[in-house]
């Protein structure tokens, strides 16, 4: 589900692997360049991998630190 944060779209893509879920970012900028990130990460569930993905485009779009995946599976 994409979301607009502060004029940028942001849309988590999530995928399934055997036994992790992994999430990509496709960001999209006001003028509408658009540009896919990741993968971000392994994810014990596809909603983790989804919030994570939108938190990621977050403080990217704010100039933040990006944050570092807490629910990595081994």
């Amino acid at each position: 589900m994409p979301i607009e944060y502060r004029g940028w779209g942001l849309t988590p893509i999530v995928t399934r692997a055997t036994d992790f879920f992994s999430a990509t970012l496709l960001v999209e900028k006001p003028n509408g360049v658009r540009r896919a990130i990741g993968p971000l990460g392994r994810f014990q569930s596809p909603d983790a991998a989804a919030s994570f993905a939108i938190e990621f485009g977050k403080a990217s779009v704010d100039g933040r630190p990006v944050p570092s995946p807490n629910c990595e599976t081994e």
